[in-house]
């Protein structure tokens, strides 16, 4: 089947198949979305992470929070992701006592990927704070938005749909 008429096809390229790479012709934005936020409130100053998706949009109230103490001494901070789940087990000292800072948490945090992926971080005042546990807890604020606009069809696209409309457009996503 051919690809009906498209504006940008001047733009656009061909692979070796012969398939339309349209990428050319969207521009990768975020249109009128909500950024998801969670700011988890600990009971010393200076304390409170919050943490912001990186994605703006629905997508951003998918991911959760949950601050784990390990119930045991002299545990080092460990920082796990499952799925859009971010597990932050808290660092203790020979006695049992967490001794995990929101900065300590921060710099753990931004050192994992999985979680860089999903969020920043930012630290209330000067991080010094000491963390709790915190049951799993979810951002919220997140709505709408696009992540690709097809600026001469005026399309608003999620990233995960930008290929499917592109093939609806009569286009496939180019191989190799």
């Amino acid at each position: 089947m051919a690809a009906p008429a498209y504006n940008c096809i001047h733009t656009a390229s061909h692979d070796d198949s012969g398939n339309l790479d349209i990428s050319s012709c969207l521009d990768a934005i975020a249109v009128n979305a909500g950024t998801a936020t969670l700011t988890t409130d600990m009971s010393a100053a200076n304390a409170d992470p919050t943490y912001t998706a990186v994605t703006p949009g629905d997508s951003g109230n998918e991911i959760a929070v949950k601050h784990v103490d390990p119930s045991a001494n002299s545990q080092t901070l460990d920082i796990d992701v499952s799925g859009t789940i971010i597990i932050a087990t808290l660092a203790t000292d020979g006695s049992g006592t967490i001794t995990t800072t929101c900065t300590l948490l921060k710099t753990g945090l931004d050192a994992t990927t999985a979680v860089a992926s999903l969020v920043t971080v930012a630290v209330e005042g000067t991080g010094a704070g000491l963390q709790n546990a915190k049951a799993k807890a979810s951002l919220t604020g997140g709505a709408g938005g696009c992540q690709y606009y097809d600026r001469v069809n005026e399309h608003c696209f999620l990233a995960q749909a930008a290929e499917a409309a592109a093939r609806k457009l009569g286009y496939t996503a180019p191989t190799g």
